[in-house]
């Protein structure tokens, strides 16, 4: 299932070409194993899904547009090389989706299995992509009219400048969500909380806090981009700095280093870039790294702007 999203995705996205790491596993040995084929050369269902994907979709597919399926139910139309269409379908988990087409489609899944649905009968859609075949003209219009539009589903709205997070115990998310908040313990004082860093973990990743930024609001292509940390000293004599490391068009990058000004005060501190090619390769797109400072740090927000632009 996430194979299939994460071709479909990709594809929806602009994607020429996406690779699957491994065909056979395991690589490395216990836990490490991606293999469509186990090592003992019986196939997944991965396996299976993606015989599905290239057997539908053929060579080369294209992404022509999107619809709503209702209840937040998502669909995505693909353009074989022929020029047939091809929608992708899934709901989000625990929903209640039903779909009903104007003309008669063939429905397969990931498991290979395909019917025919009549005019006028139901689909129920879970968190498992299907494949639609015979897409009803009218359909494939409307995803077709969408395909410039920003996608409904995280309300985000793509025009926005700046998106932020506030970091406290039940974090606000505004377009950006932290990745792994349990690297920041939560901190509370006078009726309010905040996140630090937590030197105390022996695997140091309580020196990073971890950020992914909505891709409707930095899409593939996007590059120049101000983040700013609203930060403070834990102790307000006791030195602390942070940098930032970023995705960007040479891989993971580690940006300019600042340090906390001495007190009790919050400050802003804002990094501008200007390669930035936020595809979350390792799963976030940036994060504040206190890797340098000699003492811990508290995190209260932390903003993205958009300059110019994608």
């Amino acid at each position: 299932m996430l194979l299939a999203k994460a071709y479909l995705l990709s594809i929806a996205s602009g994607f020429q070409r996406v690779f699957w790491f491994e065909a056979r596993g395991p690589s490395y040995g216990h836990n490490t194993d991606h293999g469509l084929i186990r090592a003992d050369f019986t196939i997944r269902p991965s396996y299976q899904a993606m015989k599905l994907l290239t057997g539908i979709l053929g060579p080369e597919p294209m992404s022509s547009g999107w619809l709503d399926l209702g209840n937040g139910g998502y669909g995505f139309l693909f353009q074989q090389k022929s020029g047939r269409s091809i929608l992708a379908g899934w709901g989000p988990t625990k929903k209640n989706i039903k779909v009903v087409f104007d003309g008669d489609v063939q429905v397969a899944d990931l498991e290979g299995n395909r019917k025919s649905l009549l005019a006028g009968q139901q689909l129920s859609l879970t968190d498992a992509p299907i494949l639609i075949e015979n897409v009803p003209a009218a359909m494939v219009a409307a995803a077709q009219a969408n395909k410039p539009k920003p996608y409904p589903w995280t309300g985000i709205d793509a025009r926005s400048q700046i998106v932020k997070i506030r970091l406290q115990d039940q974090n606000v998310e505004g377009g950006i969500r932290q990745v792994n908040p349990s690297t920041t313990p939560v901190v509370v004082a006078e009726n309010n909380s905040w996140r630090r860093t937590d030197f105390s973990r022996t695997d140091n990743e309580g020196r990073y806090a971890y950020f992914a930024i909505d891709p409707q609001f930095a899409p593939f292509g996007s590059r120049n981009f101000e983040i700013t940390a609203v930060v403070r000293r834990t102790v307000p004599d006791k030195t602390a700095g942070v940098s930032l490391n970023y995705e960007s068009v040479k891989g993971y990058v580690n940006s300019d280093y600042f340090n906390i000004s001495e007190g009790d005060q919050w400050q802003e501190l804002t990094w501008r870039i200007a390669d930035a090619n936020f595809v979350g390769q390792w799963g976030w797109n940036f994060r504040l790294s206190a890797i340098s400072s000699p003492n811990e740090f508290l995190i209260r927000e932390v903003r993205v702007k958009r300059i110019g632009l994608p």
